[in-house]
């Protein structure tokens, strides 16, 4: 993965060694990092992990059958195997876990955090365990942003899953999809929030996953060009595009070449964190940037040339638990979905307690996260039409592309408690 020549020539790294792009946030503990949270003192722990080094790697025709994906597996099985304590299923429950409105001991933030308890939603009864819930997700913060990261921080989540015999949360951050993918299926994580392309993917692939919601909806994508770069994206055509492979970024340009808006590029496979590097030697021509990345590029004096939200090509962050874990915490969905609910309607009363809270995460500005991050992004219902109707249009372009291998319903992916038996009512 380093001290090679690319294909074009393009030369990467030669020794491996930690790096950080200037445009990205300094990240203590690198992609993989996995950190613990108490659910009763919110502290976190660095488990050890296995850095990665840059490099670009031409695009094959299906990204699923390659074998980055499944060596990033082995190398994230090492920190996150640490977790690994959930194969035992708890007792039987009752019900939903109700969630609770304190914020967890020693919480430095002083939002207010009293939404209402849905009292309609049955009370979970104890049950005797020691789980510990394994969140994936994929961003430039040290801890999950959006409603669910506001239901972390302010004890939401925590209080919600004690009943159900969770005593920590550790989250786990991966560099892109199909590696987040790797660990979910493989059993190493309980449940991922990332983009909905990688989360379609492995579900039509067969993967025994269940859909959770959404964390948020319509996340944007900027294409990016150096400052006396290329003016559209039509000007790409016969250079080099980086992007991370199958993800939402890889949807979206997909997507304008689908529409006939750029032709006869070569695609690249490259990492957000590597980007800035790539545009300045010219590496590449230009990049699909995610949220936070785009917006931060943009202030640094790069040139943005197109969106995904000009073409309707924006992604979702989708809550994806595998069914194994589902089937074995009964009344888990319900509890993270109110807890999920509270923080969303507490960030919508909040924003700016919010936006305090999660620029202590990254080392983005603050123009950088309220743009890339709106508080219209960051849903109330757990499926909003139009996060629902943004993941049926991946979902045709995906199949209609020969990208996904099988249709499938979205009402169907999304989870159900089974009904209770006789000898459980």
């Amino acid at each position: 993965m380093h001290g090679r020549a690319g294909t074009g020539g393009i030369r990467t790294p030669g020794p491996a060694r930690p790096h950080t792009p200037s445009c990205l946030p300094a990240q203590p503990t690198r992609w993989c990092a996995a950190h613990i949270v108490n659910s009763s003192a919110m502290t976190l722990n660095t488990l050890p992990q296995t850095a990665f080094s840059p490099s670009l790697l031409p695009l094959p025709k299906a990204w699923a059958r390659t074998g980055l994906r499944l060596f990033a597996g082995l190398l994230l099985a090492s920190s996150l195997a640490a977790c690994d304590n959930n194969n035992q299923p708890p007792a039987a429950t009752t019900g939903a876990g109700s969630a609770a409105s304190a914020p967890a001991s020693g919480s430095t933030n002083t939002a207010s955090s009293t939404p209402a308890t849905d009292s309609s939603s049955p009370a979970a009864t104890p049950v005797a365990g020691n789980y510990t819930l394994r969140l994936g997700y994929i961003g430039p913060g040290q801890s999950i942003g959006g409603p669910v990261g506001w239901a972390l921080e302010q004890g939401l989540l925590a209080n919600a899953l004690k009943p159900l015999g969770f005593t920590q949360i550790s989250q786990h951050i991966f560099p892109n999809g199909p590696d987040l993918n790797e660990a979910l299926l493989s059993g190493k994580l309980d449940v991922g929030i990332y983009g909905d392309t990688p989360a379609l993917f492995a579900r039509s692939s067969g993967g025994a996953t269940r859909l959770l919601g959404f964390n948020t909806i319509a996340s944007d994508a900027w294409l990016v060009v150096p400052a006396n770069g290329v003016n559209s994206p039509a000007e790409l055509a016969g250079q080099r595009v980086g992007l991370p492979r199958g993800s939402y970024l890889h949807r979206y340009f997909a997507g304008l070449k689908d529409q006939g808006i750029v032709k006869d590029v070569e695609e690249v496979h490259l990492f957000p964190r590597d980007a800035q590097p790539a545009l300045e030697r010219g590496d590449i021509a230009a990049y699909t940037a995610p949220t936070g990345l785009g917006p931060q590029l943009k202030a640094l004096g790069l040139k943005v040339i197109d969106q995904a939200s000009q073409h309707g090509l924006e992604g979702n962050s989708v809550i994806v638990a595998s069914e194994s874990f589902l089937k074995a915490h009964p009344g888990f969905a319900a509890a993270f979905d109110q807890a999920r609910e509270q923080g969303a309607r507490d960030l919508h009363a909040n924003p700016d307690a919010y936006y305090t809270h999660y620029l202590t995460t990254t080392a983005f500005s603050e123009p950088v996260v309220r743009e890339s991050w709106p508080v219209s992004s960051f849903n109330i219902d757990a499926y909003p039409q139009q996060g629902l109707d943004l993941l049926e249009g991946t979902k045709a372009f995906l199949l209609s592309n020969g990208l996904a291998k099988e249709d499938f319903s979205i009402a169907d992916w999304q989870w159900h408690e089974p009904a209770a038996t006789e000898g459980t009512k």
